[in-house]
């Protein structure tokens, strides 16, 4: 309240700077207790400064000279005007470079050098995270919530183009690839995109991107007339504007409105989520409607970007996949081999030897049968690992374990002596007009009827003639190190000569029903 009454008693002995537009700027303006002057020549700056030293002393306090600058532009090129409060003078901006609201105002009127000096403050941001101690995905929650929003307000109040920003972006991609154990081969779409893998990271142009509209918009819908028909173009290149986002983000939520609410899914109608309409949003919700439709965007264009691709963008071509989403508390949960292998597998960027052929020229047919071995067919689609079994072998060792439990629980209780006979006392109902017993019915329990279900045949050795457990199999080449990985593990070691050569013989053998049925159909 003291601040507004010593600018009102202070702006009136000069008139303020006036745009082409027409519109006249107020010559004072002021934010908690920093306060800024704009005239048009020295002399009105002096009177407006004499006027502001007076009204602060009746008001008893001070201004600062030391922690004042003065800049003076003719003409389009700085001068070296002088100006004091009272006997002290106040330094210019070419002698000591001042910082306002987290900007650096110096001789060259330019953002030229505060960019580099960003760029140059990643760089150092992801040195030091990298050369700590922590794992990979303790590193990326360092860069997602230490540095990222340490350099989105640079990277709003400075004109920094959008190239510049996608150069940053690479950058940062590269060490994110390193901290997941992904090749750099690797697209950025797998990282960012939203698609059937969703990592809990965000890109920094689309950041920047959604930074910059919802600036555009403060200034442009604010409630001050002065700032909002006084508002300065956004600078950012001419690969992309602000004005053009937020022109293109409202048309689209306009047509939306127009054409309603569109029910998706499976839900009945009226079960979906509403979103707030265009027309009855406030000012707040017309802002994170337009950011919320810059990211859509943004998300299209890596949707259109992943179609193109041949090999990594083959998950868009497939039909009822589910769409998984890792959060940070499921990232903390996983291993980081895991998390490596679930990122190389969804974009095929695993060392198969399809993959391997492609990129070192070596021999990429399957090791057990003639065909190339994709990802896919090393997954699910070799048919001599699903005639043996290999598949399905691990499986088939935790059944094994878990009827063996089974079989060794089911000894112990039939091995118990049988109950006593004692009578059971039954609930007798009694139909209507009909009289009460005097002595209720007793009905003998049965000898074991309670372990009737466990008295059967052995478990463990009917599971054993349900499960064939595979041969030994043959080296696979999966490492992209050794180039040798089995496929899946060896048979039971500790079992006996005569077993063991049993399931060498049983190679190329079809199932059971088959040879039944060879041997009893006519």
């Amino acid at each position: 309240m003291a601040m507004e009454v010593i600018i009102r008693a202070s702006k009136w002995v000069v008139g303020g700077e006036r745009t082409k537009n027409g519109l006249r700027l107020p010559p004072i303006r002021a934010y908690m207790d920093d306060m800024t002057t704009l005239t048009t020549t020295a002399a009105c700056t002096r009177r407006l400064l004499g006027k502001l030293q007076e009204n602060i002393k009746w008001a008893r306090m001070k201004i600062k000279p030391n922690k004042s600058r003065s800049i003076s532009i003719v003409k389009g090129e700085l001068k070296d005007v002088r100006f004091c409060i009272g006997d002290d003078p106040i330094p210019t901006v070419s002698e000591q470079p001042v910082k306002s609201l987290g900007r650096w105002y110096n001789a060259s009127l330019k953002d030229k050098e505060q960019v580099q000096q960003l760029r140059q403050d990643i760089v150092n941001g992801l040195d030091n995270i990298n050369k700590t101690l922590l794992p990979g995905k303790l590193k990326l929650w360092c860069l997602q919530f230490g540095l990222l929003p340490r350099i989105m307000w640079p990277l709003t109040i400075y004109e920094v183009p959008i190239t510049t920003v996608e150069k940053m972006e690479r950058t940062v991609t590269s060490y994110v690839k390193k901290w997941l154990g992904v090749p750099r081969c690797l697209t950025n779409i797998s990282l960012y995109s939203k698609g059937v893998l969703e990592l809990p990271l965000t890109s920094l142009t689309e950041e920047y991107k959604c930074s910059k509209v919802r600036l555009q918009m403060t200034l442009k819908d604010s409630r001050d007339q002065t700032i909002s028909n006084a508002a300065p173009p956004l600078l950012t290149g001419r690969k992309w504007t602000p004005s053009d986002a937020v022109q293109q983000a409202t048309s689209t939520l306009r047509h939306k409105d127009i054409v309603g609410h569109v029910q998706q899914g499976r839900g009945g109608f009226g079960l979906a989520a509403r979103e707030p309409t265009w027309r009855k949003a406030s000012t707040s919700e017309w802002r994170k409607l337009v950011v919320e439709e810059v990211r859509q965007e943004e998300e299209t264009a890596r949707s259109a970007k992943a179609v193109s691709l041949a090999k990594q963008g083959q998950w868009m071509r497939w039909e009822g996949m589910e769409r998984r989403k890792i959060s940070w508390k499921e990232l903390w949960e996983m291993e980081a081999s895991n998390i490596s292998f679930i990122i190389r597998a969804t974009y095929d960027v695993l060392p198969s030897p399809k993959n391997l052929h492609q990129w070192y020229g070596e021999d990429p047919t399957c090791a057990l049968c003639p065909t190339p071995a994709t990802l896919r067919h090393i997954m699910t689609g070799c048919k001599t690992s699903l005639t043996q079994g290999r598949y399905t072998w691990r499986h088939n060792q935790v059944l094994k374990n878990l009827a063996s439990a089974l079989e060794n629980k089911r000894s112990a209780i039939n091995a118990l002596p049988p109950r006593a006979n004692n009578p059971m006392k039954t609930t007798t109902f009694i139909r209507e007009g009909q009289e009460r017993p005097k002595h209720p019915s007793i009905r003998p329990e049965t000898d074991g009827v309670g372990f009737d279900w466990l008295r059967g045949r052995n478990i463990r050795q009917a599971l054993r003639a349900e499960l064939e457990v595979p041969v030994l199999l043959s080296a696979g080449r999966l490492s992209a190190r050794s180039r040798k990985e089995s496929l899946s593990p060896c048979p039971d070691r500790e079992a006996s000569p005569e077993s063991r050569s049993r399931q060498w013989k049983g190679v190329g053998r079809v199932p059971r029903l088959e040879k039944y049925r060879r041997r009893h159909d006519p």
